[in-house]
């Protein structure tokens, strides 16, 4: 087993319910999970935009979050983690 896979930079450290929006504050995650199947609208912290498509309940989605999207967005329950 790799043990660097377990070092804090790749662990959540904390998390929180989010309500998707195009313009709102910047959230600044690492990752999301959803309760709900479907597709999310994020925009990475680099600008690009883009839908992560058929998001499956109980599964950590890594990314470099800038914020998630309503544009794009069918799945519900949607928490981020830092």
């Amino acid at each position: 087993m790799n043990i660097s896979y377990f070092r804090q930079g790749y662990v959540p450290q904390a998390c929180a319910a989010i309500t998707p929006s195009d313009t709102g504050l910047a959230l600044n995650f690492r990752g999301f999970m959803v309760a709900t199947a479907g597709n999310v609208g994020i925009e990475f912290t680099n600008g690009v935009i883009g839908v992560m498509p058929a998001c499956q309940p109980g599964v950590q989605y890594g990314a470099a979050i800038l914020r998630l999207r309503d544009t794009g967005t069918t799945a519900t329950g949607i928490v981020g983690l830092r």
